[in-house]
């Protein structure tokens, strides 16, 4: 028993601040530390005390060991806390911990090495008896054996990164043509990504749902399950959204997952919090999947629906005292879903996004919980994770909780980067998800090549958005991109105001007519069909950026800010920035000409260049690969021609929107 009286945050954003929530209501005192891309982050303000480990990138700041335990040392904190990601499943972290006498919250360095690596955790279930699908996690990792293997086991088959998580270091193989190529990528990826490139091959089992047990070990040999989640939502290997319990899943089968977690925590001795992950095929059976020795991302639903603080938990066990809790004391209450608001591009096969925060408004409703890390006007790195905050919301029943989560995401008002929020918002409404257990981990990314893209001209909110800005500028005297049309409806003048899109999102641009209707209300419609109905709309008296409009009786909440020439508005569960001008920009021009102009849709790392001046390059040909926020995307030619102009070089750090080369069509 040893009573932790402080602890260091080792790491950053919305689970280092909801980390020092708990410790701070345990009376602990915290520590925080950041990297020079996090100096003016949220979890520093919410720490007592708060220093700098390094620069920007992970490896020579949250990942650096020797830098964190030399400043617990200084500092003589009781107990570090890895939070999830950086360090907090690394054996070797754990272990410098306890060699520098320090509490490490977590599992020992001995379970981690046991059940962390996914190869020696498939060993260990097979052992035990635990179902797991046919594959090979032998040591032998050289191209032939791969081959060999994939060939008993047949496909389609999954390659997985053995020290991996978080969906990095991941290939689905359809065919044996595409094995080699899928183990360089998955090789390269997990090298970057967790300094290692051990890899896995397991058989790929189609519909299934992603189905995982949260547990909960003390020093006494008591472990407790918390139930499970359904974590089928995912793209790219990465969960989206996740629930609590999981829907149409029978007694038996939730009791004989809970057992089998159970059963492979002991085998260990484990200790704290952890999570198994299972498949759960069509027809019933379930096999093991990996077992992640850390708290997850998604932990909130389950606190949601059993009323357990499992942060506080961790700490409870860290200290030596038993979870004074009994596996029946432990009910599930109502239902719970959570949702992670990225900064990436939905309309962009999800690219990461980054840059300023310009301005944040939470709702502030009944049973939803908002996790965060965010601070308006600090920029939200491309060094990390693009999750930019989760929004939990509870219910009665699985639909009162989707209603109550759509409401919440609707609510948020956001302006800076591109957000994935407008696709939660319609993925919580999509038939896969709405309906009971009718989902599969295949299901969003099945939909998301069909989901309609937003058209900001065709959405009102943008048309709205135009008589703010013309508001505004009346008031400012700042009538510049206004044109009168020369005509006159009932004494009113018809003015046309045309809007240039932001490149981030689209190059186009779109007109409006409008005229007064009286103090702060107009009559608007689309200039590109005169016979178009005009549309009343009246605008209530902005307060700090927020606007109130009513356009035909529907009422709707507007952000609305003004920064570097450009209105940013959200709205709608949508956001954009608009700026007064021509239709008809530069980049529109080239195109014309033959010209692309291609810019990175993201900020990031340049890996390496494949094309120099000169070359003569085929539509969908690589250019270049970009590295941002721990993945590597490709960029390729939008259409055949020559490489007219390069405009970075290798390894250099990118912004969105940057010049990156053009191209002139062959034509």
């Amino acid at each position: 028993m040893r009573q932790i009286k402080s602890l260091l945050v080792a790491n950053r954003g919305e689970i280092a601040c909801r980390i020092i929530q708990s410790a701070s209501s345990a009376g602990i005192k915290t520590v925080a530390i950041y990297s020079d891309a996090d100096h003016a982050s949220r979890h520093i303000n919410l720490a007592d005390e708060a220093y700098r480990i390094g620069p920007a990138e992970p490896s020579q700041s949250y990942l650096h060991i020797d830098a964190i335990i030399k400043l617990a040392k200084e500092l003589a904190v009781d107990a570090i806390h890895p939070g999830y990601g950086f360090l907090s499943e690394n054996p070797t972290f754990a272990l410098a911990c306890e060699e520098a006498s320090i509490i490490f919250v977590g599992p020992s360095a001995a379970s981690m090495q046991a059940l962390g690596n996914k190869s020696a955790a498939r060993r260990l279930a097979i052992e035990l008896g635990i179902p797991v699908r046919p594959g090979y996690e032998g040591d032998a990792q050289d191209d032939e054996s791969f081959l060999v293997h994939a060939q008993r086991i047949g496909y389609p088959l999954m390659i997985k990164a053995a020290a991996g998580g978080g969906g990095r270091g991941m290939r689905a193989v359809e065919h044996p043509a595409q094995l080699l190529p899928a183990l360089h990528a998955a090789r390269a990826e997990a090298q970057s990504a967790f300094g290692h490139d051990q890899l896995l091959l397991e058989a790929l089992v189609t519909k299934a749902r992603h189905i995982e047990i949260q547990i909960i070990a003390d020093r006494h040999g008591q472990v407790l399950s918390l139930y499970e989640r359904d974590c089928s939502s995912q793209r790219r290997h990465q969960k989206v959204l996740e629930e609590a319990p999981a829907t149409g899943l029978s007694d038996q089968v939730r009791q004989a997952m809970s057992k089998a977690a159970v059963r492979l925590a002991k085998a260990v001795a484990y200790q704290g919090a952890g999570t198994v992950e299972f498949l759960l095929a069509p027809d019933g059976s379930f096999s093991l999947l990996e077992m992640n020795t850390r708290l997850q991302v998604e932990h909130p639903v389950t606190e949601a629906i059993t009323g357990i603080d499992i942060i506080a938990l961790q700490l409870q066990v860290a200290e030596g005292q038993a979870l004074g809790l009994r596996q029946e004391d432990i009910r599930i209450k109502g239902h719970a879903i959570e949702a992670r608001l990225c900064a990436e591009d939905p309309d962009e096969q999800c690219l990461p996004q980054s840059g300023p925060l310009i301005d944040c408004r939470w709702p502030q409703l009944e049973a939803v919980r908002i996790d965060h890390g965010l601070l308006a006007g600090v920029d939200m790195p491309a060094h990390y994770d693009s999750m930019m905050a989760k929004v939990i919301a509870w219910g009665k029943d699985r639909s009162q909780a989707r209603l109550r989560l759509q409401r919440a995401l609707a609510s948020i008002k956001m302006l800076g980067p591109i957000t994935n929020r407008a696709l939660l918002i319609d993925a919580l409404d999509h038939a896969a998800f709405s309906h009971d257990h009718m989902h599969d981990i295949g299901w969003l990314e099945r939909w998301m090549p069909s989901r309609q893209r937003a058209q900001p001209e065709q959405r009102w909110f943008f048309a709205a958005a135009s008589c703010i800005l013309h508001h505004l500028g009346v008031a400012h005297g700042e009538l510049a991109g206004f044109q009168s049309t020369g005509r006159h409806l009932d004494g009113g003048s018809v003015i046309r105001q045309s809007l240039q899109l932001h490149a981030q999102r689209t190059d186009r641009g779109f007109g409006v007519d409008v005229r007064s209707a009286g103090r702060l209300a107009w009559l608007m419609r689309s200039d590109q069909d005169p016979q178009a109905p005009w549309h009343h709309v009246r605008l209530d008296d902005p307060q700090e950026g927020l606007y109130r409009l009513v356009i035909d009786n529907q009422r709707i909440d507007m952000l609305c800010i003004r920064r570097a020439g450009y209105w940013h508005i959200d709205t709608l569960g949508l956001s954009d920035s608009v700026k007064l001008g021509s239709p008809m920009g530069r980049s529109q021009a080239s195109q014309q000409q033959g010209i692309r102009q291609l810019r990175s849709r993201m900020h990031g790392r340049v890996l390496g260049l494949a094309v120099k001046t000169g070359d003569f390059v085929e539509k969908g040909q690589l250019l270049l690969q970009i590295e941002a926020m721990k993945m590597q995307h490709h960029v390729d030619a939008p259409q055949a021609g020559r490489v007219l102009e390069i405009h970075i070089q290798d390894q250099q750090q990118v912004a969105s929107g940057q010049h990156l080369l053009s191209i002139e069509s062959k034509g």
